[in-house]
């Protein structure tokens, strides 16, 4: 297993928003990258059954994303994010299966809370076992987390840190798959998880920094 050092990959994430029929959607929209890639988009279809799609867009990407996540089937794919306002994340993915979901996020008084909480927190204090224990538990605390930690280890082993700088809770979403529309937001009817990434009750958008264990050898 590596033990590479662990390097920023900069931008939003959302670990999991789930909808009525079942199926699951995470959007990760790095912007700046430690690879050779200045910039990639991952997202992640979680189906009523189990399956996992990855779809990715350059599909150049996909060899950096595998490093880290195993999935069922791996896909290249157009995606498009929009950011239209500060309140909505509409995303778009066009190939083999089209895929468009819109979400709105809100900085709830919980969510204010805990951004200013991780960005009272020193880095050196962040980055140790305390740090990162104390900000996971207080992540689920106050956000409906289903146990989702700041600091772990991925499904393949790598380990990973989350340093946002700024944190949202979803309220609304909406999605269709193929033009089947797949109902209204709704909490995961099963626990998904890809290591200590967990999907949590509600969609926690972060804006910052992901470090992962980078390079892989």
């Amino acid at each position: 297993m590596s033990t590479g050092e662990l390097e920023p990959f900069h931008g939003i994430q959302v670990p999991g928003v789930c909808f009525e029929s079942g199926h699951c959607v995470w959007l990760l929209r790095f912007t700046e990258t430690p690879t050779d890639l200045p910039s990639y988009t991952e997202v992640w279809l979680i189906t009523p059954d189990g399956g996992t799609t990855l779809f990715v867009d350059p599909e150049e990407a996909a060899a950096t994303v595998e490093e880290y996540h195993a999935f069922d089937e791996v896909r290249g794919a157009e995606i498009d994010v929009a950011l239209p306002d500060q309140e909505t994340i509409r995303v778009t993915v066009a190939g083999d299966t089209d895929l468009e979901f819109d979400l709105t996020h809100e900085l709830t008084p919980r969510a204010r809370a805990l951004s200013a909480m991780l960005n009272a927190t020193p880095e050196r204090v962040a980055r140790s076992r305390i740090g990162a224990a104390v900000g996971t538990a207080t992540l689920n605390t106050l956000l409906p987390a289903n146990g989702l930690r700041v600091a772990g280890t991925t499904d393949t082993g790598r380990r990973y840190r989350n340093e946002p700088v700024r944190v949202t809770l979803g309220t609304d979403a909406s999605a269709t798959l193929d033009g089947e529309d797949l109902g209204g937001l709704a909490p995961p009817t099963r626990p998904i998880a890809f290591g200590d990434l967990h999907v949590p009750d509600r969609p926690v958008v972060t804006f910052g920094d992901l470090f992962l264990e980078y390079p892989v050898k």
